[in-house]
């Protein structure tokens, strides 16, 4: 997913005074663009150079923070080294989902570098206001520019004059599956710790072995979900040609119980789940039987079945478990099977892995909501049989 980079000329004018004119220790503040109007982006002067910090503006934080990014009139050199999910403590910390991509969604959609091979509109140039509504520069393709003028000739008031700042040099930025690619004047890489680049967006440094690897599995990973998806969107037409065609003819000799699971649409999919039945359908699909019971002089028993995932985005062969309740009539031995949950909590709750514990999350005996469910808490009431 793509982002949007504004451009605002003055900003970076107003940079350089600051570097040119000011002492040491001296700061000055920008506010980042819309999306991240939490954090405000303070620049500290020293020697040469100005040191930009990502500074929370609703919450304190103590202890020292370290500055993120380097600048003097030169180059820009980024200093906060990539942390994976899996190094981090703390949700919020500098990992994958936290302070580490949102400073780099933050910093390039700041003003400073327009967006490669983009084009702007001229009156944003003169833009000095800091109220947001003066916030503009946000970058046009040339198609969109070329129809705007189409629909608001010369002479409208919505009509602009477009041009292409620095050549079409600059940055683009865009969320690949599972990280923040950087495209510098065209050649695209992750974030990487004393990373160099000017404000054309011309990258200064050698891009490591480490980043190349990151860059290469995100796009890897994109290129077999795209694939995928292509193959799944196939069988799925396919699969509804044959729904219809059986609805037409009453023949659904064609259809099985795995086209289920391929269906996109809801209303497909129940259609065949009622053609089947949920007892054909478990029992064509890998489960085991987790528990089995009598209460009350019904057969219970407590299923895990296997459910292929063929979701948008799922990597191929991905499957996840579901809990089904599976009970016996002792009078006409029919068969009703219903759903269950898999734990009493979605955070820290009990397994749910006996019948009763089944029963009595179905009856809502237990609290569903609430963490940490005492085991005292885990019994199910059997109802009375009252003559």
């Amino acid at each position: 997913m793509a982002s949007c980079i504004r451009y605002l000329p003055k900003r970076k004018e107003l940079l350089f005074n600051f570097i040119d004119n000011s002492e040491d220790g001296d700061a000055t503040v920008f506010d980042f663009d819309t999306g991240n109007r939490s954090y405000m982006f303070q620049l500290i002067k020293k020697g040469n150079s100005a040191y930009g910090y990502f500074i929370a503006k609703w919450y304190y934080r103590s202890g020292p923070i370290k500055p993120f990014v380097k600048m003097n009139k030169e180059y820009i050199q980024w200093l906060t080294k990539y942390k994976d999910r899996k190094d981090s403590n703390s949700r919020w910390d500098k990992g994958i989902i936290g302070n580490w991509q949102e400073k780099v969604k933050a910093f390039f959609k700041c003003g400073l570098f327009p967006e490669y091979n983009k084009w702007y509109t001229k009156h944003d140039e003169s833009i000095e206001s800091h109220n947001y509504g003066s916030y503009r520069g946000y970058a046009w393709t040339k198609n969109e520019a070329t129809l705007h003028n189409k629909s608001h000739p010369k002479g409208d008031q919505k009509h602009h004059e477009f041009y292409q700042p620095l050549d079409g040099d600059g940055v683009g930025l865009r969320w690949v599956r599972q990280a923040h690619l950087v495209n510098f004047c065209g050649t695209e890489s992750p974030l990487f710790e004393n990373c160099k680049f000017d404000y054309n967006g011309k990258l200064l440094s050698q891009i490591p072995r480490t980043a190349i690897k990151v860059r290469d599995a995100a796009l890897k990973t994109n290129r077999d979900i795209i694939n995928r998806n292509t193959r799944m969107n196939y069988a799925n037409t396919k699969i509804v040609r044959l729904l219809r065609k059986a609805r037409e003819t009453n023949n659904w000799s064609k259809l099985n119980v795995n086209d289920i699971f391929t269906l996109r649409n809801v209303t497909h999919r129940t259609e065949l789940i009622n053609h089947f039945g949920i007892e054909k359908i478990i029992d064509e699909l890998e489960h085991t039987v987790v528990d089995k019971d009598t209460v009350n002089n019904n057969k219970y028993e407590l299923l895990s079945v296997v459910i292929p995932d063929t979701t948008p985005g799922a990597a191929e062969g991905t499957r996840t478990n579901g809990n089904y309740l599976k009970m016996i009539n002792p009078t006409t031995d029919e068969i009703h099977i219903e759903g269950v949950a898999n734990a009493t909590s979605t955070w820290n709750g009990h397994d749910i892995n006996t019948v009763k514990l089944a029963l009595a999350w179905r009856d809502g005996e237990i609290d569903n909501v609430g963490n940490n469910i005492p085991e005292s808490s885990l019994k199910y009431t059997i109802p009375e049989i009252i003559t």
